[in-house]
């Protein structure tokens, strides 16, 4: 591949490289920003390579347990021609270069199909607009890390290997066309092999190769197979270093007293005296931003010590503006706001609207979901130091870019004077895209004397302080012809915008969720989104509004095979006519499951039914197969089988891993009770108030993967979706009785 080649390629695919790359490459000590100094040799913007022969990829993504540091791994080692245990991974910089493009693409306006030269001139330029624009540096989420860095990944891999082998092969006057590699050696024509190292070592001076291909499908070794998680032993051995586990000379502890309902204000405190032979604390107040109340914060050498000084004050919290909030006035506001508003229409195609008036008879129903926690297995937690105008941070968080932008602001200075490190995350799902936690450490630190200062939340406070996955009530109908045929669908959801807030905090214009659930052959349809400012704070949550919209599509796609007088996945089969991807997920789940009209009657006779689901979210098809049966009020997961269509499995091993997580976590949303809020207070504040789902509510899951050679598409949120419609789906087969309100309970 050409270099010029190389660039209008990534430019029009991508786009990663696009800005920075051929102009000038990173230095290894670039590279390393946040973690030292290694000492390698830069092989180009992404990679360098060490004394020890191991291979340094500077990852621009946050590791949050999805399993993304190895997959990355093994696309570089593949193309480098390197065992996967020399590939060694490092905190990449906040740099043009590793903007996510797919987030970024998801916040320009759509443009026209790709089809025409004209609309990929018009990708390019979106693409060119949202590396050099948009503030959306190196984010973690949406599932868009392995789409996003498939391609480049494996060309600056690919282009490593060849500036190798062009160096080899200069050094001993050999035809590099000639030469090969084969784990971390080049081997030259003459059979001799030598060490990518000794090339270096041997080399007066590295030229990044101009021309270069990537390895066909064929030749991968790695690619496709399923090698231990590289950081799994450290896990294992805790060894592995978290936010919480950072230890500075000097360091002080800081636990926060935080508004104790929405809208609380801070009116007056008082501190008691302190016991002789106790240390002494130090109380600051942490200034309102980020969606968080003014607070205050107690320093001291100890975070237990920080705690029982900060439970000892007596505050006095004027809480007057939220004492009418509770769940039944905010499920009020929502129907009203559906009752009023015609909302924006989303997404819609052909006339629906004449459908309806035409229609020979018509189904319609509403449904509800409620808010909901992230409940990650770290509490939010932020280390800062704050001295001679520098600010330094090290924050669990997957927007490192926001995050210093909200350092910057809390000490008042430039973000260039912020040095940013994001260790290991322990659990994210969208939570920690919000940097209000990051906002109040550093706050605190810069009352703190130039000492650094580690603030932890309790795991109460982690509760009701949290961004809550907002409830919505939708309201489907359909229009249905004399033969039984669906001739419309539309879907109005009332919730409230994850992204209604600018980086201060202050409300914005909402920027409704992406749907995916409306793929069925129905000629008309409509999606109309009623956007409700709930007084609620609300964030990102695994899978965003798909969440809820695969509840109430699939959910009123087995209403509407029940109303026609047809099985439910024979209705699918007809709507999916002319998408292929969705009817071949589907079918592989039907064949795995065994689901047909005699494996439901024997599983009706043992008390059980099955229910099905198909949703197509992040770039991918998933569809389930669950079987329920119902124990008192509730139902119980016995089995659940996936499907899922995420083009080339990578590490077929971490997407079931993915697949199994996005289960449970869906399960839990679909059979346990979500938030709830009394008088402007959220009543949750620990594990055994909001449940998640234990070891024995585990159902057995099984994940089969379709065949693709296409390029990966989304896998850590796309199998949540489909898993609550699946259960009250197959609730309904065993009972007859619809349930369209989360969590799922009978009467």
């Amino acid at each position: 591949m050409k270099r010029r080649t190389f660039l209008l390629a990534t430019a029009g695919g991508v786009g990663v490289l696009l800005v920075g790359w051929g102009v000038r490459r990173l230095s290894p000590t670039d590279l390393s920003a946040g973690s030292g100094g290694s000492g390698g040799i830069a092989l180009n913007g992404w990679i360098e390579l060490t004394a020890e022969g191991d291979a340094r990829l500077a990852v621009p993504r946050c590791e949050m347990g999805q399993g993304v540091y190895t997959a990355l791994a093994m696309l570089a080692a593949e193309e480098m021609d390197m065992p996967l245990d020399r590939v060694k991974i490092m905190e990449a910089p906040l740099n043009q270069i590793f903007k996510n493009i797919m987030v970024a693409e998801a916040m320009l306006p759509q443009l026209s199909s790709d089809q025409q030269l004209t609309a990929r001139g018009k990708r390019w330029f979106k693409h060119l607009l949202g590396r050099q624009t948009l503030g959306v540096s190196a984010s973690t989420g949406g599932s868009t890390t392995l789409r996003d860095l498939w391609s480049p990944v494996r060309m600056v891999g690919a282009q490593a290997r060849a500036t190798l082998v062009n160096a080899a092969a200069r050094i001993h006057s050999a035809d590099p066309r000639q030469c090969r590699t084969e784990a971390g050696f080049v081997i030259l024509p003459d059979g001799r092999r030598l060490a990518y190292t000794e090339v270096l070592n041997q080399a007066s001076g590295i030229e990044p190769a101009r021309d270069f291909q990537l390895k066909p499908a064929k030749q991968y070794k790695l690619i496709g197979q399923s090698p231990a998680r590289i950081e799994a032993r450290s896990k294992g051995d805790g060894s592995i270093k978290f936010a919480s586990d950072i230890r500075l000379p000097g360091m002080r502890y800081a636990a926060l007293a935080m508004p104790p309902a929405v809208g609380a204000r801070l009116v007056s405190f008082r501190a008691p005296p302190v016991p002789p032979g106790i240390a002494a604390s130090q109380i600051v107040r942490v200034p309102a931003g980020y969606g968080q109340g003014e607070s205050l914060a107690v320093l001291a050498d100890h975070w237990w010590a920080a705690l029982q000084a900060v439970e000892a004050l007596e505050i006095t919290w004027d809480e007057s503006a939220g004492t009418a909030i509770d769940n039944e006035m905010l499920a009020a506001q929502r129907k009203q706001a559906l009752d009023a508003g015609a909302g924006n229409v989303r997404s819609a195609m052909g006339d629906p609207d004449a459908a309806f008036g035409a229609a020979a008879r018509k189904l319609e129903a509403e449904y509800s979901v409620p808010y909901l926690a992230h409940a990650t297995m770290e509490a939010m937690n932020c280390t800062a130091q704050v001295a001679n105008g520098a600010v330094r941070v090290w924050a669990p968080v997957q927007a490192p870019h926001l995050a210093i932008a909200a350092a910057a602001r809390a000490a008042n200075v430039k973000r260039e004077a912020v040095d940013m490190v994001v260790p290991m995350l322990g659990g994210g799902f969208g939570r920690r895209l919000d940097v209000d936690f990051v906002f109040q450490a550093v706050a605190i630190a810069a009352q703190a004397g130039g000492r650094p200062v580690q603030m932890i939340w309790t795991r109460e406070q982690d509760f009701r302080h949290d961004f809550y996955r907002p409830a919505a009530t939708a309201r489907l109908r359909a229009a249905i012809d004399a033969q039984g045929k669906p001739l419309a669908l539309e879907l109005k959801v009332a919730y409230g915008s994850a992204f209604s807030r600018t980086e201060s905090g202050k409300p914005d214009a909402p920027n409704p969720p992406v749907v995916g659930g409306l793929a069925y052959a129905i000629a008309h349809q409509r999606y109309r989104l009623v956007h409700v400012d709930a007084p609620l704070p609300i964030g990102s949550w695994r899978s965003v509004g798909s969440s809820y919209d695969g509840f109430f599509v699939e959910s009123f796609i087995d209403e509407l095979a029940a109303t026609t007088g047809r099985d439910p996945v024979a209705l699918r089969r007809e709507l999916l006519a002319g998408q292929p991807r969705l009817l071949d997920t589907l079918e592989l789940a039907i064949a795995k499951s065994d689901y047909g009209p005699q494996r439901q009657a024997e599983l009706r006779a043992m008390g059980r039914a099955l229910g099905v689901s198909l949703y197509e979210s992040v770039g991918s098809v998933v569809a389930q197969v669950a079987e329920v049966s119902i124990e008192g009020r509730r139902p119980r997961v016995h089995r659940v089988v996936c499907a899922i269509h995420c083009g080339l499995a990578v590490h077929p091993g971490n997407i079931a891993r993915q697949v199994e997580g996005a289960v449970i976590m869906g399960m839990g949303a679909a059979l346990d009770d979500g938030i709830e809020v009394r008088r402007g207070r959220v009543v949750q504040g620990n594990f055994h108030e909001y449940a998640v789902p234990r070891m024995r509510d585990m159902p057995v899951v099984e994940t089969h993967i379709v065949s693709s050679d296409a390029a990966p598409t989304g896998v850590g949120e796309a199998a949540l979706p489909p898993i609550a419609p699946a259960i009250a789906n197959a609730v309904f087969a065993l009972t007859g009785r619809r349930l369209r309100s989360l969590p799922l309970r009978l009467d």
